[in-house]
This record gives structure tokens, sequence and C-alpha cells, in this order.
């Protein structure tokens, strides 16, 4: 928070000071996030440029598919692309404008990797505060394999990048809904959502989080709790129009390819899985080599879900259904490869991050116990094995 909250006991009104944060926060606060983007930008710059074949034959398809809307072609009407639109609709421009290269399509998916860090920030700060923005926001600069797709052209990361978005700024919203900031926080959720969703479709699963956290506040509404009205619908239908409009903005181009665009994006891999089925039973492998690879992430989220439980902190309800839902989808999935797992980097961080908030809340409750100096030490602990592992 950016302020301290004083009571004036001796005052018969019980008036509360506000008071603003030293100037010291104030910097920190902008200088560190600053750093870790520019950081963030310095990794994904360096060897970029890297000889083709960076990630196989997917990557070589979606720059021949890029090539091809330079050349004047429309997708799914002449080009074949089995991904929703809005992946490569966002990385062409910056493709285009920078002399439609190799380097310049993967520049492209860098620059909207990027969307992830202040979906981290937001994130962070409604769960832990300024520790925990900065805190999500250096995991995910860390992580080895965002940061491996924030170098390739493949839609996993831009659908991560705006599904964390959309979940942060849904989680901020929460914390202070009928705010000033409330309607353009929920606005954001919903755009980003369609976003995520419509660069490959396995972002839906970042409408469980958000849609629990419309429901949380409709069931307040409901029970007409105090400081509740009309006027809190308001950004819960700013979001669903907001989800809606993007959603359809995106897809009007192509209504007159519909039916070329759902043999692509939908019967095409349907039609795999039925084909591959039987290499499900890879997928146990594949999940395993994930949890490997990112042990301390996955032990610092679990800590997380331990002490909010224990502090009954709620909020982790809507991130560990977000996880499961996930992990679900990614069982399913039919071929499933080791990028898809990136899906579940927002989710895992998330609930590392509210690890830190849960132990500051029960600071009181186990205050004679002395748990929450070891609570703390553990999640400091926990944070610092992650980053030295990723280095």
């Amino acid at each position: 928070m950016s302020t301290s909250i004083i009571a004036d006991e001796n005052s018969p009104t019980g008036k509360v000071t506000v008071e603003p944060a030293p100037r010291w926060q104030t910097i920190f606060m902008w200088v560190v996030p600053l750093a870790l983007l520019a950081i963030a930008i310095y990794m994904r710059l360096y060897n970029l440029g890297q000889p083709f074949d960076h990630d196989g034959y997917d990557e070589g398809v979606y720059w021949q598919s890029l090539r091809a809307m330079g050349a004047g072609h429309t997708l799914y009407s002449q080009i074949f692309y089995s991904q929703p639109p809005f992946f490569l609709l966002s990385t062409y421009p910056v493709f285009a404008l920078f002399g439609g290269t190799l380097w310049s399509a993967r520049f492209g998916i860098a620059l909207v990797s990027l969307i992830g860090l202040p979906g981290a920030f937001l994130m962070g700060k409604a769960l832990s505060g300024r520790i925990g923005a900065i805190t999500a926001m250096l995991l995910l600069v860390l992580d080895p394999l965002y940061l491996s797709m924030s170098q390739k052209i493949e839609a996993e990361v831009s659908s991560a990048a705006f599904s964390f978005l959309a979940v942060g700024a849904a989680y901020l919203w929460w914390e202070n809904p009928d705010g000033p900031g409330g309607l353009y926080l929920a606005a954001l959720s919903g755009i980003t959502l369609s976003l995520g969703i419509l660069c490959k479709l396995l972002g839906v699963t970042s409408i469980v989080p958000v849609g629990l956290l419309l429901l949380a506040r409709l069931w307040q509404i409901w029970h007409k709790e105090p400081g509740t009205g009309l006027h809190s619908l308001r950004p819960i239908v700013i979001t669903i129009i907001a989800c809606v409009a993007t959603f359809l903005a995106v897809l009007a181009p192509f209504l007159g390819s519909y039916s070329s665009m759902l043999r692509d994006v939908v019967t095409f891999h349907t039609d795999a899985r039925a084909l591959l089925i039987n290499n499900q039973i890879h997928n146990v492998g594949i999940m395993q080599s994930f949890l490997q690879s990112t042990l301390p992430l996955v032990i610092a989220a679990t800590f997380g879900l331990l002490a909010a439980l224990l502090c009954r902190n709620w909020r982790v309800l809507p991130l560990v259904a977000w996880a499961l839902v996930t992990l679900y989808l990614l069982w399913i999935q039919v071929p499933l490869f080791y990028r898809h797992f990136i899906a579940l980097i927002p989710p895992l961080i998330s609930l590392a991050v509210i690890g830190i908030g849960s132990i500051s809340s029960a600071r009181d409750f186990f205050a004679r116990f002395r748990f929450p100096q070891v609570l703390t030490s553990l999640a400091v602990l926990l944070i610092l094995v992650i980053i030295a592992t990723d280095l």
C-alpha cells in the first residue's frame, strides 16, 4: 500500500488520518520495476537472432505465415493457421516494422511477453503489497520457461502474458472494487482476458479466477454487505462488456471465413487428438519433467497455499482453481509439449506470492508462538532458492 492509516483514539469522532508513504518507498516502487523491465528486455534481446530452427517446425510455420501476411494473404481463407487470430495479429506490426526478418518476428514475441510483467506486478500488489509486486515480477523475469518462450515464435507466451495481466487486474480491482480505478481495472481485465484466449485457446483457463472474483462480488451485492449497492455492479458489467466487445472486434474481420477458422483452430486440434490419443500415456513423463525443472517454484507455491489456508485467506481459492483447471487441460492435451506448461507459470507465481501476504495477516494469531518469524524466513528462503536456480 502507498499510505499508512492511523486512527486517533483521543478524537471524539474517531477520525482516521491517512499519511503518505515515505519518499524512499515511492522511489523504490518506481525504480525497481523499471530496472526489472530493463533487465527483462536485455535478456530477451540476448542471442535473439540465432540461426533458424530455434524451436523446430512450429516456429518456421509461424514465420512463413507472417511472411504470407506481409505479401497480402489473409489468415484462414488463404493461410492455414491453427491458432486464434490475435497471436499473429499482435506480432505482425513489429515484424513488418523491423524488416520482416526472423529476428523481427521474435522481437515482436519478446515485446508481447513483457505484458506479463505488469500483470505480475498487479497480482503481487493485490496479494502482498509492495514486496509481493516486486517478488512476482522478479520470479517472472527469471523464470527459464517464460524467458525461453519469449524468444520463440510460439503462441504460448503471448497467451500467458495477457492472461496474467487479466487476472492480476481482476485481483487488484477486488481489493478496492468501488475505488476510483476500479472501472479501469475491470475494463483492463475484460480486454486482456479476451486477448489471452484469442492468442491460444488454452488461455480460456484464466476465465476461472476472474469469473470466481466476479461471482464473489455478486454474492456480496446480493447479500447487501456494507458499502455495496447497484453502483457496485458497474465494474462487473464493464468487465463482461469489455471482454465480449474485444472478442467480437478481433474476430469481426474473419467472419467471412468463419468455417475455415473453426476448422483450423478447433477441428484441426480435435482430429489430431483423436489420431494421437495413444500418445497421452507420455503426458505423465512430460508433467514429471516440468515439475522437476520447476521444483523450487512448485514448493514455494505449495507453501503459499498452506500459509493462505492457515490464516483463512480465501483469495487463494480462485488461484487454486486456476492452477487445477490448467493442469487438467494439460493432462488431456494431445499432443502435449513442454512449452504448453508456460500456462502454469502465472498461477504458480501467484500462489508463491500470496504466501508473503498470508504470513503478514497471520502475524497476530501466531504472535505468541513466534511462527511469523519462522514462516517469513521460510518464504524468503524459498524465493532465494528459486532465484538462485533460475540464474
